[in-house]
């Protein structure tokens, strides 16, 4: 389970600044199994969102600094890890579109590779500010990957104040 959220800062239509909260509970079996096959982790998030257009895809470039506070059992940790992320999104119509992206994590300590993701998938958009993907991923860690069918559901409310005068 992933819970995130974080509030933006609109620099300008092409850029944004954002800082967030994340908690992030793993199942490190896919068993039932007792809480000690389970990673609990707070996160803290700076980012730092890049949009452009080419054609008709729409590219956004995703710079992210993580703070991890993470714990299992009777082990903690505080972790830095730094992320980037190119996402590339081809829309089909209105409603239905293509979204691709690849991202890197580099630890700031101990071994500097992570993680690397590749993700593919099939969105719709239901309403404004609510979309449903459903994809493929590739999760590549130095020493094991990953193939996951993955579900998202991605609702960013856009909570600015309109500038209601009259013209």
């Amino acid at each position: 389970m992933l819970i995130r959220t974080g509030l933006n800062y609109h620099i300008n239509a092409e850029a944004i600044a954002t800082i967030g909260y994340g908690y992030i509970d793993t199942d490190l079996t896919f068993e039932s199994s007792p809480n000690e096959n389970r990673l609990f982790e707070n996160r803290i998030f700076e980012q730092f969102i890049l949009k452009n257009k080419v054609w008709e895809l729409l590219f956004e470039h995703r710079y992210r600094f993580e703070q991890r506070f993470l714990h299992q059992q009777d082990f903690t940790d505080f972790q830095n890890r730094a992320r980037y992320r190119l996402q590339i999104t081809l829309p089909l119509t209105h409603t239905f579109f293509l979204n691709f992206y690849d991202e890197i994590f580099l630890n700031l300590q101990d071994d500097i590779f992570n993680q690397n993701r590749l993700y593919a998938a099939l969105g719709i958009n239901v309403i404004e500010n609510l979309s449903l993907q459903l994809g493929y991923l590739k999760n590549h860690f130095s020493n094991v990957n990953f193939d996951r069918l993955q579900f998202a559901v991605f609702y960013n409310p856009d909570l600015r104040r309109k500038n209601n005068k009259a013209k």
